[in-house]
């Protein structure tokens, strides 16, 4: 296998929770399906929201970015024309790095967009002090905070059988396009330490979420929870995917329907 174009570590506070199927398929393209899992009932399908402090390199050791990140990930997705194959997404990314914005858009083919991060203490703070805050803006508005706060000592992914079957959602390799093309990447995650947390959450504006405040359990209680999670990640060089799908005509139907 050929070395990783892109790699890092990562030191993150993670938000499972889900969503009625009708709102999570108002972020992902008409191409993308959601795939079944077992993580939540009927007619509802998870969203991890994490909060990134990344370190990366690109193609060189030496070449070295640091900046903050927030992502929706989509999980258990697949491509209409090929359902047989899962992979994770992320919609949109917010980014406080107009280079990584650049990088992402023109090179990786990523929806990464530039915001201004308020981050009162590093994360690498928090099993020390117990609790982790963000603030994430757009153009002035305010899209989401965050407040974490630890319940539990660190330890490895093994220690939390919760944590352990939710990695699953975050280790898929991944689809990533910009408007007009698809993309797969490779992409490999090696979780590192773990720490439970009760995370609250108060969406106020991010494209295809209702606006709403979430109280999201501690992963010691829940599959769907709340975790710090210290990772190594590494990301291949993406390949263009056809993703030409042909609608069935009752989906055609039900569409024009909803037009009306």
């Amino acid at each position: 296998m050929k070395r990783a174009s892109l790699w890092g570590e990562c030191d993150a506070i993670l938000a499972a929770t889900s969503y009625p199927k009708s709102e999570v398929t108002k972020l992902i393209p008409k191409e993308i399906g959601l795939s079944e899992q077992t993580l939540t009932p009927e007619g509802e399908h998870p969203i991890v929201f994490m909060f990134n402090t990344q370190k990366i390199h690109i193609f060189f050791s030496f070449f070295t970015m640091r900046y903050y990140e927030m992502i929706p990930l989509v999980p258990y997705v697949h491509f209409k024309n090929n359902p047989t194959v899962n992979y994770q997404m992320s919609p949109i990314l917010y980014v406080n790095s107009f280079l990584i914005v650049l990088g992402g858009q023109l090179m990786w083919h990523i929806n990464k967009v530039l915001g201004k991060f308020k981050v009162p203490l590093p994360i690498s703070d928090f099993p020390k002090v117990k609790h982790y805050s963000e603030k994430v803006f757009r153009k002035h508005i305010e899209a989401i905070e965050m407040n974490a706060e630890a319940d539990g000592d660190t330890g490895v992914i093994s220690d939390f059988p919760n944590a352990e079957k939710l990695s699953e959602l975050w280790h898929t390799n991944a689809i990533v396009n910009n408007d007009t093309t698809f993309w797969t990447a490779q992409y490999q995650v090696t979780d590192k330490e773990v720490q439970p947390a009760k995370v609250a959450i108060d969406l106020k504006d991010i494209d295809g979420l209702p606006s709403e405040k979430m109280e999201i359990p501690s992963i010691k209680n829940t599959i769907l929870g709340g975790l710090r999670l210290k990772f190594d990640w590494k990301l291949w060089w993406p390949k263009k995917y056809n993703a030409t799908y042909s609608a069935p005509k009752e989906e055609i139907v039900s569409e024009e329907v909803l037009v009306d």
